[in-house]
């Protein structure tokens, strides 16, 4: 199937995803306001955290490694994932309990382990979801999502309707939602464990713990900034700017699925054909990015206030501060395969660490000053910062100029006369890559 094609299923399925994912934050919003809002956005970014932290960036050193090698690669996440999962979790629930993550984290530390539960059962989704990824079946990804999203909007409708809802069953049904997606990966990856490669699985997370800071340091430039909001200022706060970040990051939609649909064609031994799928896909990115990110601030000053509530008008400034460094992660979105196929590890890391520190910095300087819009103005400074590195970086290693990674005028003409979308914005001219694999 063509990368356009499975990235328009993709987004379809997505599309219902964010119905059930709006449904269900309306639900939380109106029914747990923004200090309960904030309370479960709090818990989720520590389990997730806990999950960027302890998954090792396995699924990173997969893509190098998998031509010819699949099968055992599947087994070892089938394994790894779950043992990694309960010593994350273990490690965030210490930290918790020592009080390094803050007081809000330790406010009810039942609600807490409950959703640090969820912590193996997300590993072991990324590394078979990958797996199932780069074997093609992306169909198989996009309905384990689908059926984690009924199951969760489903159980919050009915915990709702019965009168019972709090930020304790919001958090359970959440964990539940996260494990769902293994009732499809598992039979569609089928793990043999009798091929676990003891080998592979050293040689793999040796590769990935070069990988890793750089992992961890481009989620927490992701999610920190809810925990640091958490601790700079309240949970009402928290609650504002996590619905203006849920409602920004619906832009990421179609460049996420047209990453996905274009992974199998970036695993290929041949690095001169990953460049030429990297350069078609991101001219296609940068134009869905530049989209999706125009209409949804045309929307939030309306959307917002409708569907959560007049109370959270005020996460609409923090999401237009939020549109740059988004708009800026889309378009660079499907260079990253290509830069871990250099297996230059620490080129890679060195700009999410500088992203970091970049936002950490910035939100303690900006948030007391211009609380949640400071916030997003540092996220999105560090955001923008990521994508300008990599696509610099890409365009170094491939010999490729930049500007052949923005759609074509002359193709958008021809799109007008009546060609198909492909030919507009995926038809690469030959660009001859320099290879630099270590």
């Amino acid at each position: 199937m063509r990368p356009l094609s499975q990235t328009a299923r993709s987004v379809a399925n997505r599309l219902v995803l964010v119905a059930l994912g709006g449904a269900t934050g309306i639900i939380v919003a109106r029914t747990l306001h923004p200090e309960g809002r904030g309370a479960y956005a709090i818990v989720v970014a520590i389990a997730t955290a806990a999950m960027a932290l302890g998954h090792l960036s396995l699924d990173q050193a997969v893509v190098g490694l998998w031509p010819g090698r699949g099968e055992a690669l599947t087994a070892n996440g089938a394994v790894l994932g779950p043992l990694l999962g309960v010593g994350a979790a273990a490690g965030a629930a210490g930290l918790a309990a020592a009080g390094a993550l803050g007081p809000q984290a330790t406010h009810d530390p039942a609600v807490l382990a409950l959703g640090l539960l969820a912590v193996p059962a997300m590993i072991t989704v990324l590394y078979l979801g990958s797996a199932v990824t780069l074997a093609g079946r992306i169909r198989v990804v996009d309905r384990s999502q689908l059926l984690s999203g009924i199951v969760q909007c489903g159980s919050l409708l009915a915990v709702a309707a019965a009168g019972r809802i709090s930020v304790g069953w919001v958090i359970g049904l959440w964990t539940l939602a996260m494990a769902v997606p293994l009732v499809r990966l598992l039979p569609a990856a089928r793990p043999r464990i009798r091929r676990f490669d003891t080998g592979l699985a050293r040689r793999s997370l040796s590769l990935a713990a070069r990988y890793h800071p750089g992992s961890v340091a481009l989620y927490l430039t992701l999610r920190l900034d809810v925990i640091l909001l958490g601790a700079l200022a309240s949970t009402h706060a928290v609650g504002l700017y996590t619905v203006a970040v849920t409602f920004a990051e619906l832009a990421r939609i179609p460049t996420d699925a047209l990453a996905r649909a274009s992974l199998s064609r970036q695993a290929v031994a041949d690095l001169t054909a990953v460049v030429a799928a990297t350069v078609k896909a991101t001219r296609t990115s940068t134009a869905l990015a530049a989209g999706t990110v125009a209409a949804l601030c045309l929307a939030a000053p309306v959307l917002l206030p409708a569907g959560y509530g007049a109370e959270f008008a005020g996460a609409v400034p923090a999401l237009f501060a939020l549109a740059p460094g988004l708009f800026a992660l889309g378009a660079a979105r499907q260079v990253s395969a290509y830069l871990v196929r250099l297996h230059r590890p620490l080129t890679m890391s060195a700009a999410s660490v500088a992203a970091l520190a970049l936002n950490v910095v910035a939100i303690l300087v900006l948030v007391p000053r211009w609380g949640i819009v400071g916030c997003a103005l540092a996220s999105s400074a560090s955001y923008t910062l990521i994508a300008t590195v990599q696509v610099a970086r890409f365009c170094r290693a491939s010999s490729t100029p930049v500007w052949r990674l923005l759609p074509s005028p002359a193709r958008l003409r021809r799109r007008r006369a009546g060609d198909p979308l492909e030919d507009v914005f995926v038809t690469a001219d030959p660009t001859p890559a320099r290879d630099e694999v270590a």
